[in-house]
């Protein structure tokens, strides 16, 4: 006769709701997470223990803060556990039914560009939801965004580390080291504002378009297998601290009206323009500043408030078809402030100061 095994049900004191546990979906320091079903709600649920209230009451927290957004695991009650004269802590969430974004990209490989970025922009909807609260996640990892649903929809969940503070950001103490930017990984900046927050997002879109769960470089964005307008928003939000988005409506804008970079200008004179040289040209750089100079422009090592015009060298990623070098992710974060900058190829600069 088959021995009878006996299911642990878990009972809410907050609802009264009876949780049936079934299988065991995962366990490791942040305790574990069991599939379960109750009479109340409809469907397989999840139900995650764990003995860490600092991170179980962040979850509630945030559950309540903006739990109703359609892009964050939907939160149905947290409660604490009283068992054999211990104490943990569960929060019942919707099941994930075909788990992270890391498994689904495991087992189903890349993602086709218009899905990926269409799912990312969404995402950036939840992430800026979480930013006007003022908080700020912290750990937006493929493994912390979930595929639920019929339709696999990527959704953010675990917010453990889910911390409030300034706009300047919140001490960097907290962080998975394996998924975070060098320079915090290394404790050369001791600060994480939202933008790191954008960092992972812009990651986690690298994830699903190559199918490689791990973080990629700034130089081997162009290696993604996507368009040259989709690598370029990932090199900005991954690139050079001050160029990157401000905000993730902003990086959302980016990836909705993500096309090729606006065609080149044909002024009929440098004079009064304030220009920045980017990649090779057919002469030497200093020749090509003394030569604009005399045409009556201003020379600048790099783009600021004043920059009007770029010199796109024959050898720059733009001519390469690629996301762009950190002058012209520069430029564009410029332009989303309002200012105006056009670009010119080598040749036009050659030809406008007679050295063609």
């Amino acid at each position: 006769m088959a021995k009878r095994v006996e299911t642990k049900v878990i009972k809410s004191p907050e609802s009264r709701r009876s949780y049936r546990l079934g299988e065991l979906l995962g366990k490791g320091g942040f305790g574990t997470v069991w599939r379960c079903t109750t009479s109340a709600l409809k469907g397989q649920l999840c139900l995650k223990l764990t003995r860490d209230q600092e991170s179980w009451l962040r979850e509630a927290y945030m559950a309540k803060l903006i739990g109703d957004h359609p892009r964050v695991v939907t939160v149905h009650e947290a409660f604490p556990v009283l068992e054999g004269g211990r104490v943990e802590y569960a929060v019942v969430m919707e099941l994930a039914e075909h788990g992270t974004a890391a498994d689904l990209v495991e087992r189903e490989g890349p993602m086709p560009e218009a899905r990926a970025v269409a799912e990312i922009g969404r995402l950036l909807g939840a992430v800026e939801e979480l930013h006007a609260s003022g908080a700020l996640h912290r750990d937006i990892t493929p493994y912390n965004v979930f595929a639920c649903g019929p339709k696999k929809t990527l959704k953010l969940a675990d917010f453990g580390i889910t911390t409030h503070g300034p706009r300047k950001g919140v001490a960097a103490d907290a962080f998975a080291p394996w998924f975070v930017d060098r320079a915090i990984r290394e404790e050369q900046r001791a600060r994480w504002d939202l933008r790191d927050d954008l960092w992972q997002v812009a990651q986690v879109l690298a994830v699903l378009l190559s199918g490689k769960v791990e973080a990629i470089r700034a130089g081997d964005v162009r290696t993604i297998p996507a368009s040259s307008s989709t690598r370029a928003v990932i090199a900005r939000a991954i690139g050079d601290r001050a160029h990157r988005y401000e905000s993730a409506r902003a990086m959302a804008d980016a990836l909705r009206d993500a096309g090729p970079p606006p065609g080149p200008a044909r002024p009929r004179s440098l004079k009064g323009r304030t220009i920045v040289f980017t990649g090779r040209l057919a002469i030497p750089r200093a020749k090509a500043a003394t030569l604009a100079r005399k045409a009556g422009a201003a020379v600048m090592p790099s783009v600021n408030a004043e920059t009007d015009l770029l010199v796109v060298g024959e050898s720059s990623r733009w001519g390469a078809g690629d996301a762009g070098g950190r002058k012209i992710l520069a430029a564009a974060a410029k332009r989303e402030g309002g200012r105006r900058i056009d670009w010119i190829t080598g040749e036009w600069f050659l030809k406008l100061v007679g050295a063609a």
